[in-house]
């Protein structure tokens, strides 16, 4: 019975990993690529206990647009930063803030996926 849980959690972790590391590597490689400047942040969560995330300002087509970058920290992020924003030209609205933090996290779901499976074929051989 271990050996589902594990092999279920360990699927479910890198699966949503892997796919979250596609999904990015394949929107950015088609995107169009601009610079932006954080104009401000979104933030979230309880007193004390805040997280933040920078609304990008970008120029696409002659128009002023904004994003909100899809990762929090707990650091907020410094206006007038440059930030690379992806825009895919059929659907803008759709448009990312690039940030390395997105792999890693994804990166770090599959690892722990991999990791979990690794544990449950143990516990089967075992």
């Amino acid at each position: 019975m271990d050996f589902l849980i594990l092999l279920m959690m360990g699927l479910g972790f890198g699966s949503i990993g892997g796919y979250g590391i596609w999904n990015e590597w394949k929107f950015f490689k088609t995107a169009i690529r601009v610079s932006g400047v954080v104009v401000s942040y979104d933030e979230c969560g309880r007193k004390g206990r805040k997280a933040y995330s920078p609304v990008v300002a970008f120029a696409f087509d002659g128009e002023e647009r904004k994003v909100t970058g899809s990762l929090y920290s707990s650091s907020k992020p410094k206006i007038g930063e440059q930030r690379i924003v992806g825009v895919d030209p059929h659907h803008i609205e759709k448009a990312r803030v690039y940030a390395k933090g997105d792999f890693v996290f994804y990166g770090l779901l599959l690892l722990l996926g991999l990791v979990t499976i690794a544990g449950a074929i143990s516990r089967l051989l075992n």
